[in-house]
C-alpha cells in the first residue's frame, strides 16, 4: 500500500514539473481602434487594418487572422513558419502554409507604399512576437539544445518601400546585431541613402523614377530591402477660383461653381485621371460681394504612378454684375417633336447684350435621345460669360415641365442668380446633357450675358450618344441667319382699373413679336418677358377688394408671375376657367401701383389673359 502511493506522488510531482516548464502561448487579440482594427500577438502590435477587404469590413479581417493565428500558435507555430507571397495584386502573410492576412492595394495606398511592403512588415512584426516567447505545443516539449553562442542577426522594418520623388522615406534597422552600420546600393541612381545612427534608420529620399536596392551590414549581418522611387500620379498647383452672380446665390448653385472649377489648378501625369472622392465642405449661399472656401476631396491615380489623395481648394466670389434686359431671343420648338437625330436649332449669342435661349422639345424617335445644349467658341480666345441656366425634365407632363422651368427662370432672372463659365478657345462646352426615354419632354430657359470677347454659337442637339459639335469656319455666319431670333424679348406695359369701373383685360401673348426676319412672328410670345405696372384706385367711399385672375384663351395653360417680387403659379387650366393670383383691399379714396412679371412658358397654349377687377 504504502509503495503503491509512493509511485502515484512521484507521477503527480512529474505532472506538476511538466506543466510548469511547458510555456504559456503568446496570446491574440483583436483591438477596435478609430482608424480601423489592431491585430496584437503577445502585446505586440502585428497590423492596423484600415480599409475594408470585400464583405470583410478592418475589424472582420483583423477577427479572421486572429482565429487562423489562435489555432496555429495553438499547435505551436514559430517564426520560421511565417511566409511572405504575391496573391494577384495583392501581398498576403501565411502561416504554416495558411493564409492569414492580405495587403491589399487599398491598405498600402492608405499608408502610400506598396502592397509587398506593407505585408512584408506585418511577417516582420509576426516573427518578432512569435519570437518573443516559445508557443505551446508539440515543439516545446521537445528537449532544448545546449546553449551555444548566438550569431548576430539584422532585421529591417520593411523589406521593399515606395518613395515619391523629392520626398524621403525610413526604414528601421532591428535585430540582435550591434556597431555602426554600414550600406551599399545597387541598380537605378535614383535615390540618395544615409545612415541615422542616431535613430538605427536607412533614409532614403527620391531623386528620380527608378528602381534601386539597398544593403545593410552591422556586425557581420547582413539585409536588403528594394527601393521603388516614383512620381506622384498628379499634383496640385494652385487653389481654383469660380465666380457668381445675385443678390444671394443659393449654396446649391456656389457648389456647382466651384465643383465645375475644382479641378482648375489641378496637373496630372500621362494616363492619370483625377476625380472626387466625397462631399464638399465650406458649402453655403453666398451674398452679392462675399468668398466662401469650399473643399473637395480628390484622387489622382493611374499608370505607373503613386495615388495623391489631397484636398482641392476653391475660391467662390459672388461678383457684383448689375442685371441687363435680353437683346435677343433664341427659340428652338419648331419642331417640337424630336423624330430623328441631328440637330435641332443652332442661333447666335452675340456680345452686344444678354441672350436668352428657350427650348422645349418631345421625344418622339421610339428610342432614348442623348439631349445636349452646347456652347460653341470659334474664336482664337476663350470667352468668360455669366450663365443663368433653368431646366425641368425628362418628363410626361408636357405643360408641368414648361412650366417648372419658367418658374425656375424668372425666380433666378429677378435676382440676377447665375454663374461665370469659360468656354476655352476654339472649343466646346456642353452645358446641359439628359437621356430622353420615347415621348417623354425636356424644357428649359438659359441667360447668356458674354463679359469678354466673344461671339459664342449655342446648339441644340439629339444624339444617341454625346457628342461635340464640329467648329466650321461658316459657323458664325450660319448662326446669325436662324429665323427664330427675336430682337428685344421683353413688354414694358402699364394698365388702370378703378374700382366700380370696366374690368382691365391684360393679354400675354396675343400681339406677336417679329423676329429678325420680319415675316417670322412668335405667336403666344413663348420666353418673352412681361413687365407690366397697373396704377390701382378705389374712388368710393368704401373699402374695396381689387382681384387679378388668369384665364386661358387657347388651350389648357399654366402661369407663372411675380406680383411685386412675390412668385405666384397659376394652376393648370382650360378654357372658360380662371383662377385667382393675387388680391390686395382698397381703403376709400386709396391709389396704389401694382408691378406684375410674367413669362409665357413652352407647353402651355397661350395667349393667356390677366383680369384685375373688383
Amino acid at each position: 500500500m504504502t509503495k503503491r502511493y509512493s509511485v502515484l506522488a512521484v507521477i503527480f510531482a512529474a505532472a506538476l514539473a511538466f506543466a510548469a516548464a511547458a510555456p504559456a502561448a503568446p496570446r491574440v487579440q483583436v483591438v477596435p481602434v478609430s482608424q480601423g482594427a489592431r491585430l496584437l500577438v503577445a502585446g505586440k502590435l502585428i497590423a492596423l487594418f484600415r480599409t475594408p477587404n470585400g464583405k470583410l469590413s478592418p475589424q472582420g479581417r483583423a477577427e479572421y487572422a486572429a482565429r487562423r493565428l489562435t489555432e496555429l500558435v495553438g499547435q505551436g507555430l514559430q517564426a520560421e513558419d511565417i511566409e511572405v507571397r504575391s496573391k494577384g495584386d495583392a501581398w498576403a502573410v501565411y502561416a504554416s502554409g495558411g493564409l492569414v492576412m492580405i495587403a491589399t492595394p487599398d491598405e498600402a495606398a492608405e499608408r502610400k507604399q506598396e502592397p509587398e511592403a506593407v505585408a512584408r512588415l506585418w511577417a516582420v512584426n509576426l516573427k518578432e512576437a512569435l519570437g518573443s516567447g516559445p508557443a505551446s505545443g508539440k515543439r516545446s516539449a521537445k528537449t532544448a539544445p545546449a546553449a551555444k553562442t548566438r550569431e548576430p542577426k539584422l532585421a529591417l522594418s520593411d523589406t521593399s518601400v515606395a518613395v515619391p520623388v523629392g520626398e524621403t522615406r525610413r526604414v528601421s534597422v532591428k535585430g540582435t546585431a550591434d556597431g555602426p552600420i554600414s550600406i551599399s546600393v545597387e541598380g537605378d541612381p535614383c535615390a540618395a541613402v544615409e545612415v541615422d545612427a542616431a535613430r538605427s534608420e536607412v533614409v532614403v529620399k527620391g531623386l528620380s523614377a527608378g528602381k534601386t536596392t539597398v544593403r545593410v551590414r552591422q556586425d557581420g549581418a547582413d539585409a536588403s530591402f528594394t527601393v521603388w522611387i516614383k512620381k506622384y500620379a498628379g499634383r496640385i498647383t494652385a487653389a481654383a477660383e469660380a465666380e457668381v452672380t445675385g443678390s444671394l446665390t443659393p449654396a446649391a448653385l456656389v457648389r456647382q461653381a466651384a465643383q465645375e472649377h475644382v479641378l482648375q489648378h489641378v496637373e496630372r501625369e500621362a494616363g492619370a485621371v483625377a476625380h472626387i472622392t466625397g462631399p464638399p465642405t465650406g458649402v453655403r449661399g453666398l451674398p452679392r460681394g462675399e468668398t466662401a472656401q469650399v473643399e473637395f476631396p480628390i484622387t489622382i491615380s493611374g499608370g505607373d504612378y503613386l495615388p495623391l489623395k489631397s484636398t482641392a481648394r476653391v475660391t467662390v466670389r459672388n461678383i457684383e454684375l448689375p442685371a441687363q434686359e435680353a437683346k435677343s431671343l433664341l427659340y428652338s420648338n419648331d419642331p417640337e417633336s424630336i423624330r430623328e437625330f441631328g440637330m435641332l436649332f443652332q442661333g447666335l449669342v452675340d456680345n452686344d447684350g444678354p441672350v436668352r435661349l428657350l427650348f422645349h422639345h418631345q421625344n418622339r424617335t421610339g428610342r432614348t435621345v442623348t439631349f445636349q445644349v452646347h456652347l460653341i467658341n470659334p474664336n482664337a480666345e476663350p470667352v468668360d460669360l455669366q450663365l443663368i441656366q433653368a431646366e425641368a425634365g425628362p418628363t410626361l407632363d408636357t405643360i408641368q415641365v414648361g412650366h417648372r422651368a419658367g418658374q425656375k427662370y424668372l425666380a433666378a432672372a429677378t435676382s440676377n442668380i447665375g454663374y461665370v463659365a469659360r468656354i476655352p478657345a476654339r472649343g466646346v462646352r456642353t452645358i446641359y446633357t439628359t437621356a430622353m426615354s420615347n415621348v417623354l419632354t425636356v424644357s428649359g430657359i438659359y441667360s447668356f450675358r458674354i463679359m469678354n470677347g466673344g461671339p459664342l454659337v449655342t446648339e441644340v442637339t439629339a444624339s444617341a450618344a454625346s457628342i461635340t459639335p464640329e467648329i466650321t469656319d461658316d459657323l458664325v455666319t450660319t448662326a446669325r441667319s436662324e429665323p427664330h431670333t427675336y430682337p428685344n424679348p421683353q413688354k414694358d406695359e402699364k394698365y388702370d382699373y378703378a374700382v366700380g369701373q370696366k374690368w382691365t383685360f391684360i393679354p400675354l401673348g396675343r400681339k406677336a413679336i417679329t423676329g429678325t426676319r420680319t415675316n417670322r412672328k412668335l405667336f403666344g410670345n413663348y420666353g418673352v418677358v412681361y413687365n407690366i405696372t397697373v396704377n390701382l384706385s378705389n374712388p368710393t367711399d368704401e373699402a374695396k377688394t381689387v382681384r387679378v385672375v388668369m384665364t386661358p384663351e387657347a388651350g389648357w395653360a399654366r402661369g407663372v408671375f411675380l406680383f411685386e417680387g412675390q412668385l405666384v403659379e397659376a394652376p393648370q387650366l382650360a378654357p372658360p376657367g380662371e383662377a385667382q393670383l393675387w388680391s390686395v383691399k382698397l381703403a376709400p379714396q386709396e391709389q396704389r401701383t401694382l408691378h406684375i412679371q410674367g413669362i409665357p412658358v413652352g407647353g402651355s397654349a397661350y395667349p393667356v389673359s390677366l383680369v384685375v377687377r373688383s
